[in-house]
Formats: C-alpha cells, sequence, structure tokens
C-alpha cells in the first residue's frame, strides 16, 4: 500500500503540473475589477499538488498504524447522507436561491455535528451565509442564485 501510494503521489504531481502548463497557455479575457478566467483552475492546480504532497509526505514517514483499516457501517450511512444533502442543496439552490437554501443547509450541518442549541444554530447560519453571500456578491462580484423568492421579474 505505501509504495502504490507514492507512485500514485508522483502521477498525480506530473499531472498537477501538466495542468499547470495548461492554465499558463489559456488567453486573458478578464474583465476589469473581476477575478480572472484562470483563477479557479489554478486554485484546483495548488489543491491538488498539496494534497498530493501530503500523500507523498505521508507514504514516505512510517506510520505505526498502517495496517488496512475496516469503515464502520454508520460511518458509510454518514458519508452517504452528506452527499445526498450536498446534493440536495445544489439541486434546491437553482429554485429558492442562495440564501434561504444556504441557512437551511447549515442549520442542518450545524445540528448533525453535535450542536443542539437552536438559538446558536440560527444565529450561525444566518451569520455565516450573510457573510458568505455580501462577500461573493460585493467583494468578488460572483452573481449567486437568487431563486424565486428574491428575483426581480
Amino acid at each position: 500500500m505505501r509504495r502504490a501510494n507514492i507512485i500514485i503521489s508522483f502521477i498525480l504531481l506530473a499531472f498537477s503540473g501538466f495542468y499547470g502548463v495548461l492554465i499558463s497557455r489559456l488567453p486573458s479575457r478578464d474583465l476589469p475589477n473581476t477575478l480572472g478566467a484562470t483563477f479557479v483552475p489554478w486554485v484546483l492546480a495548488g489543491l491538488l499538488t498539496l494534497l498530493s504532497l501530503m500523500l507523498l509526505i505521508g507514504s514516505i514517514i512510517p506510520n505505526s498504524a498502517d495496517s488496512p483499516a475496516s469503515i464502520p457501517k454508520r460511518d458509510i450511512l454518514g458519508i452517504a447522507g452528506l452527499l445526498l444533502l450536498i446534493a440536495s442543496y445544489i439541486k434546491l439552490m437553482s429554485y429558492a436561491g442562495f440564501i434561504p437554501v444556504s441557512i437551511i443547509f447549515l442549520a442542518i450541518l450545524t445540528w448533525v455535528s453535535g450542536s443542539r442549541n437552536p438559538l446558536g444554530i440560527l444565529f450561525f447560519s444566518v451569520l455565516t451565509t450573510c457573510i458568505v453571500y455580501f462577500l461573493f456578491q460585493k467583494f468578488f462580484s460572483v452573481q449567486l442564485p437568487a431563486g424565486i423568492f428574491f428575483s426581480s421579474g
């Protein structure tokens, strides 16, 4: 397993380098005061490089708990539930808009994480959604889905 992880990490590092070369060749069609067309690809390339390096370092440094572990059924169901929740969030956002769906999504995630204080959950969900909305809408000039509640028309 250790040898396979080292090989995979080198393959991923090579792929992220190749991806970086492709990104550097993209034409510049940037509008003033906006993020460029290459911003997200560079972020993805950087994250892939970082994760590949973490896999490489984790595979090289010896670990005493290097035995294969089984994943409990409860954890598998939790991961499946989280993926279903994320898919629902993405689908509902186009209908109801970013703000209401994000508040509900964050409230569910906070409750599932173990918080049982209703006022704390509500405060966290509303505050985080508002901060993200205004940051992306005003600072980054990213148009977020308005949905049926906030659409003008």
